[in-house]
């Protein structure tokens, strides 16, 4: 992964710490996301995965449903 993606994800986390879904055009745009941050949803397929071409494209961020499907199972 280079800087400029972990930088993204930093800021990410920092601003957006429980979404999981969003579109690049309503939320992307319409929030002010950082240039890199928008590039980085787009294209780091080891974290985000597009569903659809909606408003932009809509895209998941997995990385973080796993994450949190796996703390989930070990917390018990």
């Amino acid at each position: 992964m280079n800087n400029q993606y972990e930088e993204a994800r930093e800021w990410y986390d920092a601003n957006w710490p429980c979404c999981i879904r969003l579109d690049i055009d309503w939320t992307c745009r319409g929030y002010d996301y950082p240039e890199h941050v928008v590039e980085w949803i787009q294209n780091d397929t080891t974290c985000w995965r597009k569903l659809n071409d909606d408003n932009g494209g809509t895209y998941e961020y997995f990385a973080r449903i796993d994450k949190r499907k796996h703390e989930s199972i070990t917390s018990f």
